[in-house]
């Protein structure tokens, strides 16, 4: 289950942080997601920590405000993550 239910604005990024039950899963986890950043052209930042720990930050599109593609990018991630 993930820390975070949304979706944080965070100065010029939209973050959310999710637990896997160990680092292998979370390496996969983070395949997929980035499949579909490929897909939206979009490259977030993703940062894996304490073992099982994925923290995605969607940045600022570069229209200085979070566009459709961003938050879609986003419900894009939660998907792949409740599969």
């Amino acid at each position: 289950m993930d820390f975070k239910a949304f979706w944080i604005q965070n100065g010029d990024n939209m973050i959310k942080e999710y637990f896997h039950k160990d680092f292998l899963s979370s390496i996969y986890f983070v395949l997929r997601i980035g499949k579909v950043a490929e897909k939206y052209q979009q490259h977030p930042d993703i940062l894996i920590h304490s073992g099982g720990r994925v923290k995605i930050s969607i940045p600022v599109s570069e229209y200085n405000k979070f566009t459709e593609k961003d938050h879609q990018l986003a419900k894009m991630i939660d998907e792949v993550y409740s599969c």
